[in-house]
């Protein structure tokens, strides 16, 4: 899926570590953890088809009878945010690192929720994924520093809301 491509993934977790009060160390290392999910388990499972790996690009995976709809897959990443939002408030880094990148990914015009078919992305899912939106900055700022309170909302309060032709 080559999500948000890594350099997208550094700016968007760094600059929003920094608006949410972590130090540049801190913020640079979260945001070569955000970038790695890309290549977490290797290329075939963090670009796996099957809807966990999908879940984690905020994209909908293969099932047995076809694929996902972004109905399904817009639940499907709410649920798995808030099971990995659970472990990074329990301290978890990597589960940190990966809610980010759910988040960031939700935000990417080639994603949102859409459905990953695996191999190459378009070109238009990968200039997407180089035009990075004020929201996806505000959504990684308003996580990481909820997630430093303990205070987090719902999953959805930080994912992209898809529009009314998600179904």
């Amino acid at each position: 899926m080559f999500n948000y491509e890594g350099p997208v993934h550094y700016d968007l977790t760094y600059y929003g570590g920094m608006l949410a009060g972590l130090n540049p160390w801190a913020a640079s290392v979260l945001s070569y953890h955000v970038m790695a999910v890309d290549w977490r388990g290797g290329f075939k499972v963090s670009q796996g088809t099957d809807p966990t790996h999908a879940h984690w690009h905020s994209m909908g995976g293969v099932t047995a009878t076809g694929h996902e709809s972004c109905a399904q897959a817009y639940a499907g990443t709410v649920r798995d945010l808030s099971a990995t939002t659970q472990k990074a408030l329990a301290g978890d880094q990597s589960a940190e690192a990966l809610a980010l990148h759910m988040i960031q990914d939700s935000y990417a015009s080639g994603h949102r929720f859409g459905y990953w078919p695996g191999g190459a992305p378009s070109p238009a899912h990968i200039a997407g994924d180089l035009k990075p939106s004020p929201s996806a900055l505000a959504a990684t700022a308003a996580y990481i520093s909820d997630l430093k309170s303990k205070t987090v909302h719902s999953p959805a309060y930080y994912l992209y809301k898809p529009g009314s032709g998600c179904r």
